[in-house]
């Protein structure tokens, strides 16, 4: 059986991704229940989430980032070779 090989990083930071989200959504519904004592909880939360979407990207682009290097290389090639020919992106 083939076994995907992944990044170093992948996995690390995929689990404090998941980690750092659920305890932002926790931090929230907490917030919630304690109503207007709990307005700090829920911007905190609100931080977390992000912080741990943005996690979440940085361990997919640590994985997949010579895929998503060649395809923008690839874009840039079009684009490049479009724009000498057919005049379409301006000039």
């Amino acid at each position: 059986m083939h076994r995907k090989q992944f990044h170093p990083l992948f996995l690390p930071l995929i689990a404090a991704g998941i980690v750092i989200t659920t305890f932002g959504v926790f931090l929230i519904i907490l917030g919630e229940i304690l109503g207007s004592d709990g307005e700090g909880l829920s911007i905190s939360g609100v931080r977390l989430i992000v912080g741990g979407a943005a996690t979440l990207f940085l361990a997919y682009f640590a994985q997949y980032y010579s895929k998503i290097i060649r395809s923008l290389s690839l874009v840039k090639f079009f684009i490049m070779n479009f724009r000498k020919k057919d005049g379409v992106f301006g000039r």
